[in-house]
């Protein structure tokens, strides 16, 4: 499949009021993504409410050194098509800023990628990922790195799959009261990523979902 996004979907740059769609994208994405690495009760305790502030917040305070993408489709459409009304939803997006943990020959980092479980395999990670790429080397940065759950098999193969470089070295975070291990993939040229995201790597689509 090519980078191409389906008809019914779009991706654009996150506005204040997409806060709550954000949440829900984000909450969902972890009860799904995470349901064989985290403890069910924590999960299914996860709501959308308790992160519609915190995104409140950030897109609120967003600087010009942070990004943050959203994929949207029409609210009565499905991933095998049919545009459905014309309100719109959100489905995924990708957010980041400057590289984080100074982890040298790196300047960006994408923080995180989420997206609907129904909506994996349509091209919309690959091309939120371009786009992310692609704001990169229009501010003047060259490289970008994003950490992933060393358990996340799924999405570590989707970086993978983008020839994304295994970097040396873990480092460890709590989620509830769960200890976990993540693992970081750099990619030295945002060009390459870019282009490479556009095409459609070597692989399925697939997502991120980081805290």
């Amino acid at each position: 499949m090519s980078g191409q996004l389906p008809d019914q979907v779009m991706l654009r740059e996150a506005r204040e009021g997409d806060a709550e769609g954000l949440a829900y994208v984000h909450i969902t994405a972890w009860q799904t993504a995470y349901r064989e690495i985290l403890p069910a009760s924590y999960l299914d305790a996860l709501t959308p409410a308790s992160r519609t502030e915190r995104w409140q917040e950030r897109l609120a305070r967003q600087s010009e050194a942070e990004f943050t993408f959203v994929a949207e489709a029409a609210a009565g459409s499905t991933p095998r098509g049919g545009l459905g009304d014309t309100e719109r939803r959100l489905v995924g997006f990708a957010a980041g800023g400057p590289e984080r943990d100074g982890v040298i020959g790196y300047d960006h980092e994408i923080w995180g990628i989420y997206l609907l479980q129904e909506w994996r395999g349509r091209g919309i990670g690959r091309r939120l990922v371009a786009a992310s790429a692609k704001w990169v080397m229009d501010r003047g940065g060259k490289s970008l790195l994003l950490w992933v759950l060393k358990d996340n098999w799924r999405a570590r193969a989707f970086y993978e799959a983008l020839d994304g470089q295994l970097l040396p070295g873990e480092k460890s975070i709590t989620i509830g009261s769960t200890s976990l291990l993540e693992v970081a993939y750099g990619w030295p040229d945002a060009a390459r990523l870019m282009d490479g995201a556009e095409r459609g790597g070597r692989g399925s689509d697939g997502f991120e979902a980081l805290p």
